[in-house]
């Protein structure tokens, strides 16, 4: 795709864009069985938007795309489904909704970073591009610190559900506070281990950012604001690297996982998939399928740009 859209932007064709469908759908489907509501949001977002959510359209390190400054305000292109489903309830009184239950609301998007990314192998391939597809979930509570610690806990639950389902080896990663930034009070990840970089990679993140977007954003339950979560279900293209690299056979293939199979009409690709570049990824490359694994243990190594 470097010739149409420059360096890390990727077309998926045949296979491998079947997989990335199928992937979407069933994560798409599992979350809509756990009672959340779907919505197709907008790719464009203003900048009050924005930087209620926390994000800095014209910060030293901003990994957005600005699409126009505009007389008064500019808009930019979304980093992730996050900003216009939270931005989706601005200036909204959710408290009669929230009497009933937690808001539960998913997206499946394209994201847009125009991140310098870490230089080496990790920018290749499927690792780290300026465009993908993710499926998001957003949680919005009362004003109440256990219902949404309950609420993160959930989440961080679906996230787990998700990969053990797909049979991947991965391991939780709590963020030490430290690392945090301003938005979130808590965050925690998930990392799947990838054979072709010899390294767990992220593949989710939750947060639980209290009132912190609420307040900017002026989302009411009642006098006070509501609690506002968030995290990734399914981020596309490492998820595809895990499967491709943890299921691929001694002749190249790739078995399809089982959840998968119904979305994909088969359970065996025989056509030859490759997730990195040659380098990272031999042709001849084999990895037998392991147990799903889970582990605390934090990594030194580990991506500070979270999905």
């Amino acid at each position: 795709a470097s010739n149409v859209s420059g360096h890390r932007f990727v077309y998926l064709k045949g296979n491998g864009a079947l997989l990335a469908n199928a992937l979407e759908a069933w994560a798409i489907n599992f979350l809509l069985k756990q009672g959340f509501l779907l919505l197709s949001p907008p790719d464009l977002i203003k900048d009050d938007v924005l930087a209620g959510c926390g994000f800095r359209p014209d910060g030293p390190a901003s990994q957005i795309y600005r699409v126009s400054h505009g007389k008064n305000q500019g808009i930019s292109l979304a980093g992730t489904a996050e900003i216009p489903l939270v931005g989706y309830y601005a200036d909204k009184n959710v408290e009669m909704d929230l009497k009933r239950s937690d808001i539960l609301v998913c997206a499946a998007s394209n994201c847009y970073r125009a991140e310098a990314g870490d230089r080496g192998r990790k920018i290749r391939g499927l690792y780290r591009l300026h465009q993908f597809r993710k499926v998001e979930m957003v949680c919005l509570t009362r004003p109440d610190r256990e219902e949404s610690d309950k609420a993160f806990k959930k989440l961080v639950n679906l996230q787990e559900t998700i990969y053990k389902s797909l049979k991947l080896p991965y391991r939780v990663v709590n963020i030490p506070a430290d690392d945090l930034g301003d938005v979130a009070s808590r965050k925690i990840d998930l990392e799947v281990y990838m054979p072709g970089m010899g390294m767990y990679g992220e593949v989710t993140s939750a947060s639980e950012c209290l009132s912190y977007q609420s307040s900017r954003l002026n989302i009411r339950n009642g006098s006070n604001f509501a609690y506002t979560l968030n995290a990734t279900a399914v981020a596309i293209p490492r998820t595809l690297i895990g499967i491709i690299e943890n299921y691929q056979q001694p002749d190249g293939s790739v078995v399809v996982p089982t959840t998968l199979r119904p979305y994909m009409k088969c359970d065996h690709i025989k056509q030859k998939l490759k997730s990195c570049d040659s380098d990272l990824l031999p042709q001849n490359f084999i990895h037998t399928p392991r147990n799903t694994l889970k582990s605390n243990q934090n990594d030194h190594d580990r991506e500070h740009n979270h999905i």
